[in-house]
């Protein structure tokens, strides 16, 4: 399932993402997969505290997985709004994929996708997304032709900093 994602640099230098981890749909607005997450969906946040943030679901491309997962940073807590469950995240600057990232979320075209544990998945006949335990947050860039599931699925700097070093008020 797929996110938007509002990249925010600290005053510290880190490279800090507000993500919408899980935005809600209805039976009438889903998903490529024809699913949707609700305010009912349980993300077992009580067990999924930090999720990390995962480079494209473990995948180079969309037909080839990486040799072995690589994690581009670490999420934060979870925030309930009325469009979805959002997380912060914080990239870490080693990582190649995360620079790609940042430049794409600075450029509005970074996205996000919830990930979860299939085995623990319940999706009803109707594609209302039961139980979905949120294990890691997927974040990739778009311009190489990477593409979410949902539309409303797109990377920002996180919007507080960047209203911050404006010197405006959020």
């Amino acid at each position: 399932m797929d996110t938007t994602v509002i990249a925010i640099k600290a005053d510290t230098g880190e490279w800090v993402l507000d993500i919408l981890a899980v935005p809600y749909g209805s039976p009438t607005e889903r998903d490529s997969q024809n699913e949707y997450f609700s305010p009912q969906t349980n993300l077992h946040t009580d067990r999924y505290q930090t999720p990390p943030l995962v480079y494209y679901h473990g995948f180079e491309n969309a037909k080839k997985r990486s040799e072995k997962p690589v994690y581009v940073g670490a999420g934060g807590g979870h925030e309930r709004r009325a469009d979805g469950v959002w997380i912060r995240g914080v990239l870490d600057k080693k990582k190649p994929e995360s620079k790609r990232i940042w430049e794409s979320a600075l450029a509005g075209k970074a996205a996000a996708s919830s990930d979860s544990a299939g085995h623990l998945a319940r999706i009803a006949a109707d594609g209302h997304i039961l139980e979905w335990p949120l294990i890691a947050v997927s974040v990739f860039e778009t311009e190489t032709g990477k593409r979410p599931s949902n539309r409303r699925a797109v990377a920002l700097p996180a919007l507080k900093t960047v209203y911050d070093q404006a010197g405006i008020d959020l």
